[in-house]
């Protein structure tokens, strides 16, 4: 009863739970082993309940896999689940604007199209030199992205996929 109650909270103080769904796990998964192949540090902003990032452990154990999130509950599921699991994903309770992502070479975003614009800043101002930024259904408006890899049309469930290289590229 006061974990229902708890999620009831936590569902009403952080608002939307944004989830990537498994056809778009695995088409970005595809991307990352193509392109990542080596490795490197992969964060999820805005990771909610961790599903994505741990699922994305099992297709890319080469990368390390870091899920922040804002909600203690969040977190702390997420990092139930990666411990029952047993996966080696890092999740951290932090406000996604007040952590440093300066040591990322990938970064995914799947959060309210509202705070975009900040979060741009954000990543302009920390990312390194050929860091890569992927949204899943949301997308940067005044960047051009590298390549979009589009949700098959049958699925309407799946999402748009949209990459972009830092340094960005401004829309002409």
């Amino acid at each position: 009863m006061l974990f229902c109650f708890w999620y009831f909270l936590d569902g009403l103080f952080y608002k939307e739970d944004f989830v990537t769904n498994k056809d778009t796990t695995k088409k970005l998964a595809d991307f990352f082993n193509k392109h990542y192949s080596e490795g490197g540090n992969f964060y999820d902003l805005g990771s909610s309940r961790g599903g994505f990032a741990l699922d994305l452990t099992e297709k890319c154990p080469q990368l390390q896999i870091t899920g922040i999130d804002n909600s203690l509950l969040r977190t702390w599921v997420s990092k139930l689940r990666a411990w029952f699991g047993n996966k080696k994903v890092v999740f951290i309770k932090k406000d996604i604007f007040k952590i440093d992502i300066s040591k990322a070479d990938l970064v995914y975003v799947y959060i309210p199209r509202i705070l975009l614009p900040k979060l741009a800043k954000k990543l302009k101002e920390e990312l390194p030199r050929e860091a890569t930024v992927v949204t899943s259904r949301i997308n940067f408006t005044d960047w051009e992205p590298i390549e979009v890899i589009y949700k098959n049309p049958k699925d309407e469930n799946e999402q748009d996929i949209f990459i972009y290289k830092f340094p960005f590229r401004g829309k002409v």
